[in-house]
């Protein structure tokens, strides 16, 4: 009788509204577990799978923008790589966001409780949700990335074990790893404060009220996240850090010189 009941209770959710979000987390509310074939079954499937479709996504080049990136049915070629991140790992989530690699946080979400605080002061993290997310983005295909010090048998699922400390060389790694250096040159990113990937273009007289009047006399192309509503500019910080983001990348930098050679591992499709 229970099976019935969740299904029925399911659809109802879904019709009611197909953007229908958990203002607690910001999470869906419901969600279709993936087809068990579209699963990676070991860390050598995602890299493979990743290498592929960043390759294919390269080759349709900057011009080839999805305005709906986040829709209920994704294309194959939109997440080069899907994956899930420790509290601890934040500022290297960030990083790949940037980019435009889909990297969850796992018990971060985007607080409802001040409407008028803006920026990184918008997050959250509950460590108590952080065991259930991790476990949830396993059951939902997600790479987790942990970091070097965690236990591969405390893990829930198919999982990529760091080697670098620094969040740089971390950054370095992961695009090493799984083939995606060629997307530092892309131009496409995903927000930086909820990871979605919805942006709407606006212009000067859009944001007035909205950002500092410094800004608005230097910028002239905005940029709002479609989901959370915060505002971005190509302002001189984000320049500078993409910058810093290219080098890395383009330096090389590995832990102890060696590559960022793969460690760990498997653990399954939930």
């Amino acid at each position: 009788r229970t099976l019935p009941l969740l299904a029925r209770a399911s659809v109802s959710q879904l019709r009611a509204s197909a953007d229908s979000y958990d203002g607690a987390n910001g999470k869906p509310t419901f969600e279709w577990l993936p087809d068990p074939g579209d699963c990676p079954e070991s860390l050598d499937d995602f890299v493979l799978r990743s290498a592929a479709r960043a390759a294919r996504r390269l080759e349709r080049g900057a011009d080839d923008a999805i305005e709906e990136a986040d829709s209920q049915e994704p294309s194959e070629h939109l997440f080069v790589l899907r994956a899930v991140v420790e509290v601890s790992l934040a500022p290297l989530a960030r990083k790949l966001r940037m980019v435009g690699v889909d990297c969850e946080i796992a018990g971060e979400f985007v607080r409802s409780d001040q409407p008028g605080i803006q920026g990184l002061l918008r997050v959250k993290v509950d460590t108590h949700l952080q065991d259930a997310a991790l476990r949830r983005s396993a059951a939902l295909a997600r790479l987790i990335i942990v970091s070097p010090q965690k236990a591969p048998d405390t893990v829930p699922g198919v999982h990529y074990r760091l080697r670098a400390t620094d969040a740089d060389a971390q950054f370095a790694e992961v695009l090493r790893v799984f083939g995606l250096e060629g997307l530092v040159d892309l131009g496409e990113s995903r927000c930086g404060i909820c990871n979605a990937r919805r942006w709407i273009t606006l212009s000067s007289a859009d944001v007035a009220g909205h950002v500092p009047e410094a800004v608005l006399a230097s910028e002239s192309a905005f940029y709002q996240c479609g989901l959370c509503k915060q505002i971005f500019w190509a302002g001189e910080k984000y320049n500078n850090s993409m910058d810093s983001l290219k080098a890395v990348v383009q330096s090389g930098s590995t832990p102890d010189g060696e590559g960022g050679a793969r460690q760990l591992s498997d653990g399954g499709c939930e």
